[in-house]
């Protein structure tokens, strides 16, 4: 055993290593690459996806695997993939997977209404044997006075109980729901749809 602060002895210098001879250079010039080896001075490009191919390692082009294009929308923008669809414009005609084919990113003629909508509530009052609640969602994002609506029972989608508009802002939306104010204070999600 070894008191504390006591010093040990180490090996001062290492073992030597194995020597190595070098091999002699062949005599004459280097042999020159075979058919398939060759070197090209052109520059690679990968247009359809080559596993082979060394420019196709990181490429996002069509046939390639998906996971190489996460993040990025080609130009001309692709339809079909979901990162598109989040900041490709709308074209036209309108098409339901883009997000800016909805008002209110989406401003003039063929522009989409949301069919339905996630949000919260904001403020409850007592009405009598109800309670008017404030929800932040209004005509800025498409709500009309004719949408019906519940509140969310817990993170889950399962509807607590209905909701009746009274009066729809730009940015909140009134309603009528016969719930406590305990009650919704522990169930604040609400979910409203165009009927």
């Amino acid at each position: 055993m070894f008191a504390c602060g006591a010093r040990t002895e180490r090996a001062a210098t290492p073992p030597p290593a194995p020597a190595v001879e070098a091999a002699a250079p062949p005599d004459g010039p280097a042999p020159e690459p075979e058919a398939d080896e060759a070197v090209s001075d052109e520059p690679l490009e990968c247009t359809v996806y080559d596993p082979k191919n060394y420019a196709c390692r990181n490429a996002c082009v069509e046939g390639g695997p998906p996971d190489l294009c996460p993040r990025h929308c080609p130009d001309p923008p692709d339809v079909n993939l979901a990162v598109c669809q989040l900041r490709m414009a709308c074209p036209n005609p309108p098409d339901k997977r883009v997000r800016a084919c909805y008002r209110p990113q989406c401003v003039g003629p063929g522009c989409l209404d949301l069919d339905e909508i996630a949000a919260r509530v904001l403020t409850a009052k007592a009405d009598g044997d109800s309670l008017l609640i404030s929800i932040g969602a209004g005509s800025d994002r498409g709500v009309a006075a004719s949408w019906k609506g519940s509140v969310l029972d817990g993170n889950s989608d399962r509807p607590l109980a209905t909701l009746a508009i009274i009066r729809v802002d730009k940015n909140v939306t009134v309603a009528r729901v016969r719930l406590t104010e305990e009650q919704v204070r522990a169930n604040n999600r609400v979910r409203l749809r165009r009927f």
